[in-house]
């Protein structure tokens, strides 16, 4: 439920509108949404990315939260790459 909270923020949707629509989505409405969320998960993966240099540096890295970061880097990394596949089809 929070996902789509933060989707509705981040879409820039008021309280006054509801959190989904009955109508279709236009084409170019769907590519901007698809860049925006891609953008989001690029980020994400940036900062993921630090994190786990930042770990690395430690005098003693924790391993299970390397391990941990290194998973989520993975997951977000194997999503952007699902999207970048599915925008090549559409």
């Amino acid at each position: 439920m929070s996902d789509r909270i933060g989707n509705a923020l981040d879409a820039g949707l008021t309280d006054s509108a509801p959190l989904h629509r009955s109508f279709p989505i236009h084409r170019n409405e769907w590519i901007e949404a698809m860049n925006a969320m891609t953008y989001r998960l690029t980020v994400l993966h940036r900062k993921l990315d630090d994190e786990i240099r930042r770990e690395l540096k430690r005098r003693f890295p924790d391993h299970l939260r390397l391990l941990r970061l290194k998973k989520l880097r993975l997951a977000i990394k194997d999503r952007l790459h699902s999207r970048q596949l599915s925008m090549g089809r559409a």
